[in-house]
């Protein structure tokens, strides 16, 4: 086994055993620092799509988490509404 070889079977131990509410904490963080103006817009997605494509890992696991990002969803839904209502 090359050296490459055996780095590239370091990593997937590594990433495979990361558990995914890990990965929600990834994407939180850049999403933070998306909101706060220290990267740039669309960062939060790019981890979540990198991490993805190694784990298949989808943004976010955690139910809890589930039910929030979609509160948020329905309730900026229902403000457009409400506004166009208007």
């Amino acid at each position: 086994m090359t050296t490459r070889q055996k780095l590239i079977a370091i990593r997937k131990m590594i990433d495979g055993s990361q558990p995914e509410d890990k990965f929600d904490s990834l994407v939180l963080s850049a999403l933070i620092d998306e909101l706060s103006g220290t990267a740039p817009e669309g960062n939060a997605d790019e981890v979540a799509k990198k991490l993805h494509a190694r784990t298949g890992y989808t943004f976010p696991h955690n139910a809890e988490m589930k039910e929030l990002f979609d509160s948020v969803k329905d309730g900026a839904a229902h403000i457009r509404r409400l506004r166009d209502d208007s």
